[in-house]
């Protein structure tokens, strides 16, 4: 992923490893990449535990100036529901360099939650 300048994410990403893609920010011109898609996003009325979510994290790979950034969708298992954000846990294989990995559980909040997926 190529940008002219170094995303504001991209300091997430340096102290934690990742960044969860978010729906507000997205609404900031250039935060995010202009190839993406937009999402519906999600209500915290409408999930469950037990239900399979999905979120979009950037990865960083390396570090320092040679760091380069990964991102894909990763699928998580709903296992507690706030009034603003969930407890999930990672239901999708993860490379190993990655700073998440399948069976992390993790907090995501509304505004990360692209969708609820079908598949239980």
């Amino acid at each position: 992923m190529k940008f002219q300048q170094e995303p504001l994410f991209y300091a997430e990403i340096r102290q934690e490893g990742y960044h969860i893609y978010n729906l507000e920010n997205a609404e900031t011109p250039n935060y995010y990449p202009d190839d993406l898609q937009d999402y519906p996003g999600v209500s915290m009325r409408e999930l469950q535990e037990g239900d399979i979510i999905t979120i979009r994290v950037y990865f960083g790979v390396g570090s320092g100036e040679e760091m380069q950034v990964d991102s894909g969708y990763v699928d998580l298992r709903v296992e507690h529901v706030d009034l603003d954000k969930v407890v999930a846990e990672i239901v999708s294989e993860l490379p190993d360099e990655y700073a998440l990995s399948l069976g992390d559980s993790i907090d995501v909040f509304a505004e990360e939650i692209l969708c609820i997926n079908d598949i239980q």
